[in-house]
């Protein structure tokens, strides 16, 4: 009885551990309640919008730290906006967000994500949601 009580904690455990380190689990338990993975397909789903989906986050970031940063390759292009990112979700404010006035107008500013997600899950997420959301180019 004991040693099942055991293995079923090992695997329960196991399991949770497990995903906190995938790091799309981290993105629908952490980010997906704010930030969609896609742009709304109804009227109802853009009204029910907290935050600007994540496809529209990345074009954003990207395209502010390609004017401003001017990067050489798409290798230090993307080790700048995870750079960006890993700072912003915890220390965000205006004058570092690289979005339109328009979006502002529409969502509030993001809160800080201190005490929600922590520094490892953030560098776990943030480069699977670089790869998988960025704008991609030929």
């Amino acid at each position: 009885m004991i040693r099942n009580l055991f293995v079923f904690l090992f695997l329960v455990s196991f399991v949770f551990a497990n995903n906190l380190t995938n790091p799309q689990t981290i993105y629908q338990k952490k980010c997906q309640m704010c930030h969609a993975m896609d742009y709304p397909e109804t009227l109802e789903e853009k009204r029910a919008q907290v935050a600007p989906n994540i496809l529209m986050v990345m074009r954003n970031i990207s395209i502010g730290i390609e004017a401003v940063e001017e990067p050489k390759n798409k290798e230090e292009l993307r080790k700048l906006v995870i750079e960006f990112m890993n700072d912003y979700i915890f220390e965000p404010t205006a004058q570092k967000s690289y979005c339109e006035e328009v979006i502002f107008k529409h969502f509030d500013y993001m809160p800080s994500l201190k005490g929600f997600i922590s520094k490892q899950e953030a560098q776990i997420v943030v480069p699977w949601v670089y790869d998988t959301f960025s704008p991609k180019k030929d």
